[in-house]
């Protein structure tokens, strides 16, 4: 019999391309890298509190000659408080995984540094995620259709799927607050961000409406315990009840402007809308929105309504390039001699864009993004500290490391920004 690559196998080597990884998930944290502007208050002790001018006394009127001074009425202020939340990351090795997973041994640079950069980049992804599409509950979707004992479910629009991530646990609650978690953790295998549907590792009967909350471990959720977010702030009431340990409902100064449409039936984006957006901000205090912050499904309407018909300027004899697209940084809304940039960051829901006041925005940051260890000072160390793992009565072979931050963030008066929804998005929610 003649020798073959098939018989002879063992006697082949395996050769092994050594190199970066192509990227394989969104991390960009454009939203929480945008905010290192804001003034940074960090809520230390039982937490940090502010004051919201909510209305002047009005003591002024037109008075008849003769008359008196007006009634001395006063002028209305809330006191708010913010409180730090934790987000934290880790991961573990073996000892032998730390000893062979060096040089030659591995497919990439040495384990310990790829493990470190994903820690790294989940905390700050978690982070973003929280702040620019949160609304303080830490839901980061919902399950669009009633499922019998399927492996996959659809996600509900405007949230869709943008949040999840292929690898993440997942817990289901019945509603987004006081409500109960639903079945055991799950393991989501993958996401289609298109189709919106998600596939999970155990077939589940989910029932629609059900919130998707990132889980903690496979008994702890993290359900409950979110930071503010851009979404939350720029409400009135309908996703976040309670802001900044004040009812909305008892003080309605607290709403932000919000214009919104039939979900059955949304409204066409256009250059009108916009302008209403920014105009119920000036309307309130002689204030300019200064950003409008959307996913790329909204800036593809815009784009819609900006070149309708594309034209190319002939030269002479020349053939002009026919170049198509944009730039992503010139695509601005003119208000007056103010040119307002649009945002994008791809964690934020479809059919949806919100304009904000920037300069009025607030961190609250008690520790920045560092590592957890022994011998460290309160705000934390730089670099990884490898601790050893617990066993029952001793220790174990094994390495683990965690980093943690720890803040919020605020707005000094959440009226002054304006979020429009169920825009037509046909890009990210397949409107026609």
């Amino acid at each position: 019999m003649a020798t073959t690559t098939s018989n002879f196998s063992n006697y082949l080597i395996r050769v092994y391309t050594r190199g970066k990884f192509a990227p394989f998930e969104r991390s960009l944290t454009k939203f929480l890298d945008s905010l290192e502007d804001a003034s940074n208050e960090p809520a230390v002790g039982t937490g940090r509190r502010f004051g919201i001018w909510v209305s002047d006394a009005h003591n002024a009127a037109a008075a008849a000659e003769g008359s008196v001074f007006p009634d001395l009425n006063t002028p209305t202020v809330l006191q708010a408080e913010i409180t730090p939340i934790t987000v934290a990351s880790a991961f573990g090795l073996t000892e032998q995984a730390l000893y062979r997973g060096v040089q030659e041994g591995t497919l990439n640079e040495s384990i310990l540094n790829q493990h470190v950069t994903m820690t790294m980049r989940n905390l700050l992804s978690a982070v973003n995620r929280l702040t620019v599409a949160g609304h303080g509950t830490g839901r980061m979707a919902r399950v669009a259709t009633t499922t019998v004992a399927s492996t996959t479910f659809t996600t509900d629009l405007p949230e869709a799927a943008f949040q999840l991530r292929r690898g993440m646990t997942i817990d289901f609650f019945d509603l987004d607050t006081g409500g109960t978690k639903q079945g055991a953790t799950e393991t989501i295998l993958n996401v289609n961000y298109f189709t919106r549907v998600v596939t999970i590792g155990n077939a589940r009967s989910l029932t629609a409406g059900w919130g998707v909350y990132k889980a903690l471990t496979s008994s702890v959720s993290s359900y409950g315990v979110a930071t503010n977010g851009l979404r939350g702030i720029a409400d009135d009431g309908t996703l976040q009840t309670t802001i900044y340990g004040l009812s909305r409902s008892t003080n309605p100064s607290l709403n932000a402007n919000v214009f919104t449409a039939s979900a059955s039936s949304p409204q066409s984006f256009s250059e009108s809308l916009v302008r209403k957006a920014v105009h119920a901000i000036e309307v309130e205090a002689d204030v300019v929105g200064t950003e409008i912050w959307c996913n790329l499904g909204i800036v593809s309407e815009y784009l819609k309504v900006t070149i309708p018909d594309r034209r190319f300027n002939v030269s002479g004899a020349g053939v002009p390039d026919y170049n198509m697209g944009y730039k992503q940084d010139s695509i601005k809304f003119q208000y007056g001699g103010q040119a307002i940039p649009f945002k994008v960051d791809k964690d934020y829901p479809a059919r949806e864009f919100v304009v904000v006041s920037k300069p009025f925005f607030r961190r609250h940051v008690t520790k920045k993004a560092s590592w957890v260890g022994d011998g460290t000072d309160a705000s934390g160390s730089g670099s990884p500290i490898l601790l050893q793992a617990p066993s029952t009565t001793t220790y174990s072979f094994s390495k683990i490391a965690a980093m943690s931050w720890d803040g919020n963030i605020s707005h000094r008066q959440p009226r002054l920004n304006t979020r429009v929804t169920n825009v037509a998005d046909s890009e990210l929610a397949g409107d026609s």
